[in-house]
């Protein structure tokens, strides 16, 4: 009996779809497969991200409770700091004051100190002669301003006391750097124009009036090097 020529084309055609729909399936089922691993991976993505926010967010909370915490602790200190120079500012002052007071009763001390040697010379003048002298004898007041310390004060007073024309010189007060003298002194020579001239304009007069001259001092060094 004849074959049939084209009986198995069918057949083979067949087979190819099969074989065909069995590669679509496995694809399909690997793609399946693929998207779940790729669903997995980004819930855990997810999740590590959502961790690492909530880690970093505690962090950030932690960082600044530190921050804060540490801006207390040093405006406490700087605040405890402050008061401290304030009392010390004031213990400062009140040092300060004390020490002027101290140095205008040292030279209120000296000026009596030297004063009763010349007390002592006048009381054993006659007094013929006590009224001759003082008849060409003058009384004023002496002011000098810009004195630093009684070191200076006590050199100003031994410079006057060495005029020749100066008879008596005696420290009345110290204070704001304002040294007060009361001075006895001969007649015969302006005592403004002596002290600049004797002193190298180290002592400026800046004002007179009646008996009280007023200096300031231009030259501190001057008196104690002369001292």
């Amino acid at each position: 009996m004849p074959s049939e020529p084209f009986s198995s084309a069918p057949m083979e055609s067949l087979a190819k779809i099969r074989d065909l729909l069995s590669h679509i399936d496995q694809i399909d089922r690997q793609s399946g497969a693929m998207i779940a691993t790729l669903s997995d991976a980004a819930s855990v993505s997810n999740e590590v991200r959502a961790r690492a926010s909530l880690d970093i967010a505690v962090l950030i909370t932690r960082l600044e409770e530190s921050v804060a915490q540490r801006e207390r602790h040093h405006f406490q200190q700087l605040s405890a700091l402050a008061e401290e120079l304030i009392v010390a500012n004031a213990d400062v002052r009140a040092l300060r004051a004390s020490m002027d007071e101290l140095e205008s009763r040292l030279l209120q001390a000296v000026a009596v100190f030297t004063e009763e040697p010349q007390l002592h010379q006048s009381e054993n003048k006659d007094a013929p002669q006590a009224v001759s002298e003082s008849s060409l004898e003058a009384q004023e007041s002496i002011i000098i301003e810009a004195v630093p310390n009684a070191v200076t004060g006590f050199a100003i007073q031994r410079f006057l006391e060495s005029i020749p024309e100066v008879l008596k010189v005696t420290a009345r007060s110290f204070s704001n750097g304002e040294l007060h003298f009361d001075l006895q002194r001969r007649v015969s020579e302006e005592i403004s124009f002596e002290l600049e001239r004797r002193t190298g304009a180290a002592l400026v007069s800046t004002a007179k009036s009646d008996a009280t001259l007023r200096f300031t001092l231009i030259a501190p060094e001057w008196f104690v090097r002369a001292s």
